[in-house]
Order: C-alpha cells, then sequence, then structure tokens
C-alpha cells in the first residue's frame, strides 16, 4: 500500500525576505518624496522652474561668397581672432582687481568704458561669450590664452569674418560689414529675423543681407534663476550663406575705374537684352578697407569732407543734366505726338531759349540737315523745333516709357531718381511763385537735355538699352544668380522689364542709323573701333557757367547685335566727343575682345 506524505513545511529566512523589504521601502520612499514635492514643495518647485531656462550662444555662420561673372573671387571669409568677455565675470574680478580691466583695454588700445558698453549690450549673454575686438594679431592674443589667469572673464576665439579681395573696385557696390546699428536691427526684425553679430551695412552686402548671412549655429546650455549656465544641451553646426554671383566683369570695372582716375565721372555698361550689369564705377572712390573693424568718427568725418565725395556713387545716385544725348528721348516723343522725321531745316546756328542763343558747334549758319544729319552733328535748333512741335507732354510721356524721373529698380541701395517734371510739379512752382507756368521755351530747352531735367548715367546707359533693344528695357542687376550651399542649386535672379515704346521698325532703323552715324562722321568720331560698326550720341551739358559743360556720351554695339550698351559722364570736362567717348571706346572694345584682336595684328 502507498503512504501519502504531506509536503514539508520551510521557515521563512530573514535572508529571503531581505529584497522584498528593501523594494518596498525604497518605493514608500520614492512614493513619499514624490507626494513631497507635489503637494509640499509644489509652488517652489514651480517657482524655480520657471526661473531656469535654455539659452543659446550664437555662432557666427561664414558669410556667403561672392564672385563675379566669370567665378573670380570678390568676397569671401576668413578666419580672424576676436577677443570675447564674459560681464558676469569680469564684473566680479572689478570688484576685488578694479585696475584689470584698465590693463586690458590698454593692451586692446580702447577704454573700459567701450569693452563694457560692448558687453552690457545684450543682458541674456552676462553669463556667455561676447565679442569685444575683431581681428587682433596672434601676438596680442596669445597674451590672452597663455595666461587665463591674469585676464578672467576675457578669452580668444577663432571667428569666421568677412574678407576683399579688392577694397577699391567695387567699393560703392559692395557696401561692407559690421555689427548691425538700431536701423538695420529693427529692419531685420521686421522681416523675422534675428541679427548676426555682422551684417551688411551698405551696397549688396545690405540689399542681400538675407541670402548672405546663412543660418547661425549654436551652443545651447541650460540657465539657473541668474542666468549662470548649469548644463551643456548640445549645439548645432552653422550653415554658411549663399554664393552671390554679379553681373559684374571685375576686369571690366577695374578698366572702368582706371580710365576715370583723376576725374570725377561714372561709368555704366550693361548687357541691353538682360539688364545685367557689366560695370558700375564712380570716381573719386575709396578704399573699403577703412570699413574693417569699425570706422573711428575722425576717419568718417574726413570721408564727408573731402570735395570728391568719395561717398557718393555718381553712376546711381547723382543726376545731371543730360545734354544732347537726351535728343534721343526728344526723337521718340516727335514719333509719339506724330511729328514727322521726314523733315528738314535751315539751321541759323543757334536755338534761340528766350532770351539766350544756344550755339549749334558742330556746323556752320545757314546749313539744312535732315534727321540723320541733325542728330550726327547734334543739331540744337533741330531739336529744339522738334520738342515744341511735340509739345511737353509727349516729351514727359517719352520720359516715362523709357524709365526716366523715377529709380531704375537697381538691386543696390540708395538708388537716386533723377528729374522730369510733371504737371504736379509745375503746380507747386506756381504756388511757390513761379510766373505764368512753364513756358514754350521750357520745353525747348528740355528738348536739347537743358533745364528742369536731370538724368543718373545708369538711366541713360538703359535709354541707350532701349533702342539696343528696339523698344523696351530691362531692370538693372548686378547679382545674375545665388547658389545654395548645400545643394549647390544656382537661382538666376529675375529678368523684369523696365520700359518699352511702341514704334514701328522704320523709326528704330532710323535712329540706329543716325547713331552709327554720329561714331563714324559725327560728334563720337573719337569712339571709332576698327572692325566695329556701332551706335553712339555725345552730350555736353550746361551745369555752371563758370566751368565746363559735363561730358557725355551713351552707345551699344555691335549695332545689329548689341552685346554692351554703356554710358560714360565725367563732370566739368568739356565736350563728350572729346572726354568721353574716348573712355567708352577702350571699355567697349575690350568687352568685345577687339583691343585684343589690334594688339595681336600689331604684334604678330
Amino acid at each position: 500500500m502507498s503512504v501519502i506524505h504531506a509536503p514539508e513545511q520551510t521557515p521563512l529566512d530573514a535572508r529571503q525576505l531581505a529584497v522584498p523589504v528593501a523594494v518596498l521601502v525604497a518605493f514608500a520612499g520614492f512614493a513619499a518624496k514624490l507626494w513631497s514635492l507635489q503637494v509640499i514643495q509644489s509652488a517652489d518647485v514651480v517657482e524655480r522652474a520657471s526661473k531656469t531656462a535654455v539659452v543659446s550662444d550664437s555662432r557666427l555662420a561664414p558669410r556667403g561668397r561672392i564672385v563675379d561673372r566669370a567665378d573670380r573671387p570678390i568676397a569671401d571669409v576668413r578666419e580672424e581672432l576676436v577677443v570675447v568677455g564674459k560681464l558676469s565675470v569680469i564684473k566680479a574680478d572689478m570688484r576685488k582687481n578694479p585696475e584689470r580691466i584698465e590693463e586690458v583695454a590698454t593692451l586692446l588700445g580702447t577704454t573700459k568704458e567701450a569693452i563694457l558698453k560692448k558687453l552690457a549690450q545684450d543682458q541674456t549673454r552676462r553669463d556667455l561669450w561676447t565679442p569685444v575686438i575683431v581681428g587682433v594679431p596672434v601676438e596680442l592674443a596669445s597674451k590672452f590664452v597663455e595666461a587665463p589667469e591674469r585676464f578672467p572673464g576675457f578669452d580668444v576665439r577663432s571667428t569666421p569674418m568677412r574678407k576683399y579681395w579688392d577694397t577699391t573696385s567695387l567699393a560703392h557696390v559692395l557696401g561692407y560689414v559690421w555689427t548691425p546699428n538700431d536701423k538695420v536691427d529693427e529692419s531685420l526684425r521686421e522681416q523675422g529675423i534675428t541679427p548676426a553679430d555682422y551684417v551688411g551695412r551698405a551696397g549688396i552686402e545690405q540689399q542681400y543681407e538675407v541670402d548672405l548671412m546663412g543660418t547661425p549655429g549654436n551652443e545651447k546650455f541650460a540657465v539657473d534663476a541668474r542666468r549662470r549656465p548649469i548644463r551643456y544641451m548640445g549645439s548645432d553646426e552653422p550653415v554658411p550663406g549663399k554664393k552671390l554671383v554679379l553681373s559684374i566683369d571685375l576686369e571690366l570695372q577695374r578698366m572702368a575705374n582706371s580710365l576715370l582716375e583723376g576725374k570725377r565721372g561714372a561709368v555704366v555698361a550693361m548687357i541691353p537684352s538682360t539688364g545685367e550689369v557689366l560695370a558700375l564705377a564712380s570716381t573719386p572712390n575709396y578704399d573699403a578697407k577703412v570699413w574693417q573693424g569699425g570706422i573711428g568718427k575722425d576717419a568718417y568725418q574726413a570721408l564727408l569732407d573731402d570735395p570728391g565725395k568719395p561717398l557718393f556713387d555718381r553712376a546711381f545716385q547723382a543726376s545731371y543734366a543730360p545734354g544732347s544725348t537726351f535728343k534721343i528721348i526728344t526723337s521718340i516723343a516727335a514719333l509719339r505726338a506724330g511729328i514727322s522725321l521726314d523733315h528738314s531745316i535751315t539751321c541759323p546756328g543757334y536755338l534761340t531759349v528766350g532770351r539766350r542763343h544756344m550755339k549749334c558747334e558742330n556746323h556752320g549758319a545757314g546749313v539744312t540737315l535732315d534727321f540723320r544729319e541733325a542728330l550726327t552733328k547734334s543739331c540744337n535748333s533741330y531739336f529744339g523745333d522738334l520738342a515744341r512741335k511735340a509739345g511737353i507732354d509727349a516729351m514727359r510721356q517719352a520720359c516715362r516709357d523709357a524709365g526716366l524721373g523715377s529709380p531704375t529698380g537697381l538691386d543696390v541701395p540708395g538708388e537716386g531718381s533723377g528729374f522730369v517734371t510733371s504737371q504736379e510739379w509745375l503746380e507747386r512752382m506756381v504756388a511757390k511763385g513761379r510766373k505764368n507756368g512753364w513756358y514754350e521755351g521750357d520745353t525747348v530747352n528740355m528738348g536739347i537735355g537743358q533745364g528742369e531735367l536731370a538724368v543718373s548715367p545708369l538711366q541713360m546707359a538703359e535709354v541707350a538699352s532701349l533702342v539696343a533693344n528696339r523698344g523696351v528695357n530691362y531692370k538693372p542687376r548686378v547679382v545674375k544668380a545665388s547658389v545654395d550651399p548645400v545643394t549647390g542649386k544656382s537661382t538666376p535672379t529675375e529678368q523684369q522689364q523696365l520700359g518699352k515704346v511702341d514704334a514701328p521698325d522704320w523709326f528704330w532703323d532710323r535712329l540706329r542709323s543716325a547713331m552709327v552715324n554720329v561714331v563714324e562722321s559725327g560728334t563720337a568720331r573719337a569712339a571709332q573701333v576698327p572692325g566695329l560698326t556701332w551706335a553712339g550720341k555725345t552730350g555736353s551739358a550746361e551745369n555752371d557757367p563758370r566751368k565746363l559743360t559735363h561730358a557725355w556720351f551713351v552707345g551699344f554695339a555691335p549695332a545689329n547685335d548689341p552685346k554692351i550698351a554703356i554710358c560714360v559722364l565725367v563732370e566739368n570736362a568739356g565736350h563728350g566727343g572729346d572726354v568721353s567717348a574716348p573712355i567708352a571706346k577702350q571699355i567697349v572694345s575690350h568687352y568685345l575682345g577687339l583691343d585684343k584682336s589690334a594688339n595681336a595684328a600689331t604684334n604678330p
């Protein structure tokens, strides 16, 4: 028979109870702590949490490169040594060693007040590194690096800063980069952009700031209620700004500056079929190095006081009476008014405007001229008569059609509008005491590019483009394309129409033919280039009876397949055919490669 045994009951050992007891005790402790935080200490915890924040220490993104149309470097970035400081540490040290910051200021060539002002600009960075001085030499930087205990609160960082390969040829166009002022700061923030430590302050550096600035990197820190870093929370690498490809031909730009050296004037060259600006030169010029590191008050005042006005870009900010170059517009106005260009006149040798006689210096008295000969010899009588017959309304409309009297839309800040009289302006002048309003003589005077009229060299280059394109011109642009630094994708700048003149083909044929004759046998013979048939018009604009006239030349080449339009203006230099036409000749022949052909023929 079987025997069934009852299982033995093993008594619990103390060691077997240890683990579950420990778990229960720990759980009870966690529960008690959680209850304490949620109930007893909840108000204190919420308050402390509200005083803890995450801040970012921004890392400057490398600014986008700028190159010319042939990919020649114009502006780049280079690493600069920058002395940085932490305001909280420096102020704490000043309480113990007030002389220390004076020593640092002396080393850096600045003042204690300037250092503290720079550091205090953003109170959220009291415990983060803030730039103090940019571009310190290695020898000076090493003093801070080798003896950090001597300069508590200061350090040296390597920062990507703007570098210009040529600081004179494109000074007006490029502008400069420096710390943002209140106006720039406000403008960028209105666009939803947080300004970087250094931003474009003029020229295309300012105009294309959003493209060039890139995306800053940052190091993130958790800070306590006193803004002291308590934990590092990672970083994001900066993304460089976009590369800008200019339409400028750097060789042509340098050549234009060289040909204007010692003169006050401007050269504008562009591709008429697109509006791409090839050269935008203005003299006197200046060296953009003055902005690097921040310009001093005395140096800036010296530029302002310079009688040559080097900060003023004569190519697109200045405006002048256009003289006889405006006879192109007078011809368009006559067409609009239905006036035939088939008629001839016998010129007495001068044009009467009020009590003045405007001499026709390129032909004698009693000469009979048709339209072609009148433009070739720049006859004031012929075009004054055309303007009188066309009337002021047709003259104004022709100006508007060509884009005169308002900014062209150039993508460089600060463009002037020039001046074309309007009915509203006339009414204001009458209210101010101008007797009898607008005289017929005023219209006659305008017909030869004098009187109540002012244009910029850029606007007159657009007039040349209008004829080259047989009735249409395009907004000028300096930036041809932008290139994404990550994808490498190139985005061309949009081409936009500026002006339009509806005219039959015979009109453009006749106007072109007359302008070709101006170069071949008229007032612009000095612009002749062997092997090239091109069109032009000179002008000599009165501005001050005590001074020589302003010298103008506008044109396009080749005449039957225009690849370049040009305007040259030299202040108080005399006749456009003597002064400006030879400058235009050299620029056009160089751009078309004809000067190289000529050199090769003479030096086999």
